[in-house]
């Protein structure tokens, strides 16, 4: 073997053309994929560092009869019911996120944190670093667990066991601190709930639920037991809860709830460079089969001297590896420089908090596995194909010249129809994603985006329990920033296109029929009276808020058209009421004073439903936690932060602002994932386009090499330049159309795959499917044309003196 490895290395260095060539194109591929693996190795392979999470499920509910699709919050009785009355799982427990003021520094900061039930941390399965987790004895206790990198931030690492922190003002225990590994829906601190799970009304469902199933249960088992709860409390509690009926609940897992529709970009990505690197695999094959043809006298005297064919493949292989290798080495080198732009690319919130993306033992072992059968994969087809010379026949040529057997030019020929097959599938893919991407970026939000920023503020209850004084610490806010020069208009909202969206329970007056419940779960939105003309949603009809919508007076709304089209469609909507929950609750009816345009709720692919907007004096009870919406006169909005906090502090110098960003940073983020797909397809597909156009080149550039002795006959015997030219390209088009049969197939089959990542296009749209045909075409034509041009030059004279 090392003599074979020495041999190799010589005539490597003895060939640097082909060396350098498929040291380069398969760096390109090993590199592609290498980078790729390294993001599915942290984000899906091994993104949480619990035990077994492969058996943590959220449980999710849908409740058809107020509108609900798939909500994975439960209410305090819903989540006792969970956690005692099925034997599917290990242990069941919920938790809340939450935020908070951490103070008593100079600096205040708002953190990320979480009530936990008295299971949560057991049912994880991690061990604290330093203390103790939350127990069952700690319900309604002030103690605190936090992570790692607050312990290291806030408190430099000092030992802060019993030690007592301020959270919104109120005093908390340090009980326990994380080990750096831990990580949880990006919480930095955990406080138990201060009530026993069961308490509580059914419609408040603000709770996320999460089980460990027991190991022996597979989630088609927890699901039909979950089946036989819902059709149970269907019967016994209709009456009482009437939107029980027809209810669902069903299990997602962890990893699934967490990643969402990311998990299908990477895949489709990993998939499209395993088609890369099988592209660059065909082109290598093709290479070395071309460069068996000077090799036959070679292998023939092997074989004279006594090489069996079982040893001439195994030099051939030796020569394979040592290419596999040394392009392994130089495509680790690349995805290391190119892995940071890579992650730069993924969209905002798709890793998880904590997980780092890097190049560690795992990928490095997954580089040399990937080289290894690289080397296999192009390397393997031509040195059978070598080894088959014979002896008689190859040693008969001579030295001065061979000819390629057909049986090479077989080989040749089925790698380019792959090659084109594999490209035409990939471009297919990035077609597709670049037009739904720009369907998805032409859709209108339904407000004006540029120019404006946002900041979250959450007042603490231990200053701000009186509902005045917090509608008045958010008034005057908005009164001061006004003030500030730059600033066009600012308001308040409870919370900010693109964050997310908050439902809540309405009774329709007068609107009720078998197919639409009269109680309804709404979107609802909390506002000042300039929020409208801040985000410049247009008012179709009515009026909008103003001060005299004040506490104690007569309860308003403001709704969007999908909401006035669907429960109003023949009529005037203003003037109608609603109610907040049940019709027989005590809640006053609330009158429509005015209609808006729709405007894009928390994704630009989802229809807007229907929102109800309430103004903030008469809603500010509820609200402790708004947004601060900011539009500037010109330029960059984010040049006002330094002066819209100053403003905050002037109010309340204790009042940290958080979740600082631009409405186009939001609706950019909207769209990550999309844009993450098409932009790493594209550049696949790119790639994958040059290595086939390099191939069908390379391929018919040698066989115009092979035939100049034919072609200088035909040219003898009368054939013009036309004749050539379409002897040459024809034999490429055999290629080329055999090519794009399989891949329009290929095609057809796997770009449903993308299915959840298109918007407004189809996943078999003709029109995409019809145009990368025929630029593939044309490009593949393209390679064929040049060594056909070529041809025609031939001089009969040199080829016959040539053979």
């Amino acid at each position: 073997m090392g003599k074979d490895i020495r041999y190799s290395l010589r005539m490597l260095v003895k060939n640097p053309g082909f060396t350098i060539a498929a040291i380069l194109t398969l760096a390109l591929g090993i590199g592609a994929i290498t980078a790729i693996f390294s993001i599915v190795d942290a984000v899906l392979l091994n993104p949480f560092p619990f035990r077994d999470h492969t058996r943590l499920m959220i449980i999710r509910q849908s409740l058809p009869k107020i509108g609900v699709q798939e909500q994975v919050r439960a209410s305090s009785p819903e989540v006792a019911e969970f956690r005692d009355q099925t034997n599917a799982f290990e242990q069941v427990a919920a938790w809340e996120p939450v935020s908070r003021n951490l103070t008593g520094s100079s600096e205040p900061e708002r953190i990320a944190a979480a009530k936990v039930s008295a299971d949560f941390f057991a049912m994880l399965g991690v061990d604290t670093l330093l203390g103790r987790a939350i127990t069952a004895a700690d319900q309604g206790e002030r103690v605190l667990v936090i992570s790692h990198g607050l312990w290291q931030r806030r408190y430099g690492g000092e030992d802060i066991l019993g030690q007592k922190v301020a959270l919104d003002d109120e005093p908390y225990t340090v009980v326990g601190v994380m080990p750096q590994q831990f990580r949880f829906d990006g919480a930095e601190a955990w406080f138990p709930f201060p009530f026993e799970m069961g308490q509580g009304p059914r419609s408040a469902r603000a709770f996320m639920v999460m089980g460990r199933l027991r190991p022996t249960v597979e989630i088609e088992q927890a699901n039909a037991e979950l089946e036989v709860i819902a059709r149970r409390q269907e019967q016994e509690l209709s009456g009482a809860t009437p939107e029980y009926a027809e209810r669902k609940i069903s299990l997602v897992p962890l990893l699934d709830f967490t990643l969402g529709s990311v998990q299908t970009a990477i895949r489709v990505l990993l998939g499209a460079v395993v088609m890369v690197l099988l592209i660059a695999c065909a082109n290598i094959a093709n290479l070395l089969l071309a460069r068996a043809v000077s090799r036959e006298r070679e292998i023939a005297i092997r074989q004279a001297l006594g090489a069996n064919r079982a040893r001439i493949i195994r030099q051939m292989l030796t020569e394979s590896g040592v290419l596999a290798v040394l392009g392994g080495g130089l495509g680790l080198l690349l995805a290391v420089w190119s892995l940071d732009a890579l992650v730069a690319l993924v969209p905002a919130g798709s890793i998880p908090p904590g997980i780092e993306v890097s190049i560690d033992a795992r990928v490095l072992l997954f580089t040399l596995a990937v080289s290894i059968a690289t080397a296999l994969i192009f390397g393997l087809w031509p040195a059978l194909q070598i080894s088959k010379v014979s002896l008689n026949e190859s040693l008969k040529e001579g030295s001065q010249k061979t000819t390629v057997s057909y049986r090479n030019r077989r080989a040749q020929s089925l790698l380019v129809v792959t090659e084109v097959g594999l490209s035409l599938l990939l471009l297919i893919m990035a077609g597709l994603m670049l037009r739904s991407f720009a369907r998805l970026t032409r859709v209108d939000p339904g407000f004006d985006a540029e120019n404006v920023v946002s900041m979250r503020i959450n007042l603490p209850p231990v200053r701000y329990s009186q509902e005045g004084r917090m509608a008045a610490f958010f008034q005057q806010l908005v009164e001061r920033v006004e003030t500030v020069p730059g600033v066009e208009a600012a308001a308040v909202a409870s919370h900010m296109p693109f964050v997310y969206t908050e439902d809540w329970t309405f009774t329709i007056e007068g609107v009720a029929s078998e197919d639409m419940a009269q109680t309804q779960n709404l979107d609802t939105r909390t506002v000042s009276p300039g929020y409208f003309r801040a985000m410049r949603i247009p008012m179709l009809r009515g009026e909008t808020f103003s001060t005299q919508d004040a506490a104690g007076a007569p309860g308003v709304v403001i709704i969007n058209r999908a909401m006035a089209s669907r429960f109003w469609p023949d009529e005037e909507a203003i003037g109608k009421r609603i109610k907040m929950g049940r019709a027989d609750s005590n809640n006053p009816w609330l009158t429509v004073r005015a209609v808006v345009e729709d405007s894009a709720q928390g994704r630009l692919d989802v229809a807007t439903k229907p929102e109800v907007y309430f103004p903030l004096a008469q809603m500010a009870g509820r609200y402790r936690r708004m947004n601060l919406a900011v539009r500037s006169t010109g330029g960059d909005p984010m040049s006002l932060i330094g002066q819209l906090q100053a403003e905050v502090r002037g109010i309340d110098k204790d009042q940290p602002v958080y979740q600082i960003q631009t409405m186009e940073s939001l609706i950019a983020d909207s769209v990550g994932p999309r844009r993450f797909a098409m932009t790493l397809l594209g550049l696949f597909a790119g790639l994958a386009l040059l290595l086939a156009a390099i191939g069908i080149y390379g391929v018919m550039s040698y066989a115009v090499t092979q035939r100049t002795h034919e072609i200088g006959i035909r040219v003898a015997l009368g054939a013009g330049r036309k004749d050539v030219l379409k002897l040459v390209v024809g034999q490429g088009l055999v290629f080329i159309v055999s090519g794009l049969v399989i891949g329009l197939i290929g095609a057809y089959i796997a770009t449903s795959l993308l299915a959840n990542l298109l918007y407004d296009v189809g996943a078999r749209d003709p029109l995409t499917f019809g145009a990368v045909t025929v630029v593939l075409t044309v490009i593949a034509l393209a390679a064929c044309y040049i060594p056909a041009r070529r041809a025609t030059r031939v001089d009969p004279t040199v080829a016959l003196r040539y053979e």
